[in-house]
């Protein structure tokens, strides 16, 4: 459906921020109508594309599992509307990180702040965007991997709600933590994004049978900020929530565009916060099985129980 693909290696495409992993090129046209004619995206190399090794970071991974019998919807959706797919972009390994580095295949250019880290796992799809390299991305959230790179280098992302855009064909960290979401330089382009991934895939047992909103008519809906927005941990790993003042500049201000801004009264209540250890979980349960046929010594730690 979207014309045959030629990976190259090296620096066969010009990348001056190291965001991608294995380069992407078409050498047949795709689509040249739809919402996304003309626009070129990045997918991380967590998403399969038919025909071809999906590497997750990793490069023993890469070496041990065979090509992808089909594309992921989500990249597949983005080319029938008229995208361009020009490559996949670095993760951390197994998306198992948030620091945005990779010691196989380097660590992407924040090029918002080049001193600075990324932030992770879609350090490459946040880097590739920040630096002009495409128009979007697509990237992988679990506890953070689309927000914190998108919010480092000075991009949009959006984490969607749960079962709104298919995982089918995405390396999984956490089963029931998971989301594949949109990266672009504004808002509005991150919603016209989830209009096209949006939507229910019979093929995936997660994905939630609801009709996809109209999410640019909602951006004028306006903003509710929690009255107090602060992150505290106390010594039981406990959260509570409270709001700093540097927000308040940020309130006005988009009141001053003339948003509708509404501060809710009172404190989010404590919750304890046993994500982390469900992810820990689930990433052993999916890989472990890989790692055990990895030769001694490669084992990762929190794959065997140590970490």
């Amino acid at each position: 459906a979207f014309g045959g693909f030629q990976f190259l290696e090296g620096n066969s495409m010009h990348d001056p921020c190291g965001a991608f992993f294995r380069h992407l090129e078409i050498t047949e046209p795709s689509g040249w109508h739809g919402l996304l004619a003309g626009l070129t995206f990045g997918a991380k190399d967590l998403f399969d594309v038919k025909g071809y090794v999906t590497g997750a970071g990793n490069p023993d991974w890469f070496r041990t599992h065979g090509p992808a019998a089909d594309t992921a919807p989500a990249v597949q959706l983005l080319i029938e509307a008229g995208a361009r797919l020009v490559g996949k972009t670095i993760t951390d390994e197994l998306a198992f990180s948030l620091s945005g580095k990779n010691i196989h295949y380097g660590t992407p250019l924040n090029a918002a702040a080049p001193e600075r880290i990324p932030g992770g796992s879609s350090s490459g799809s946040a880097s590739a965007v920040a630096g002009g390299l495409v128009d979007f991305a697509l990237g992988t959230d679990t506890s953070g991997s689309i927000r914190i790179p998108a919010s480092l280098c000075g991009v949009v992302g959006l984490k969607p709600t749960r079962g709104r855009v298919s995982l089918r064909g995405v390396i999984p960290l956490s089963w029931n933590l998971d989301h594949a979401g949109p990266m672009a330089r504004c808002v509005w382009d991150v919603a016209l994004l989830l209009q096209v991934i949006a939507g229910y895939d019979p093929e995936d047992p997660w994905s939630e049978d609801l009709p996809v909103d109209d999410y640019l008519a909602r951006l004028d809906d306006g903003v509710i900020i929690p009255g107090d927005v602060e992150w505290q941990v106390t010594p039981e790993r406990l959260v509570t929530l409270h709001v700093p003042p540097t927000l308040t500049g940020v309130i006005e201000a988009r009141r001053n565009l003339g948003q509708d801004v509404r501060q809710l009264a009172g404190q989010a209540p404590e919750v304890q916060h046993p994500a982390l250890r469900q992810q820990q979980l689930r990433f052993r349960l999916h890989h472990l099985p890989w790692q055990q046929g990895q030769p001694p010594g490669d084992a990762w730690p929190i794959l065997t129980g140590q970490g």
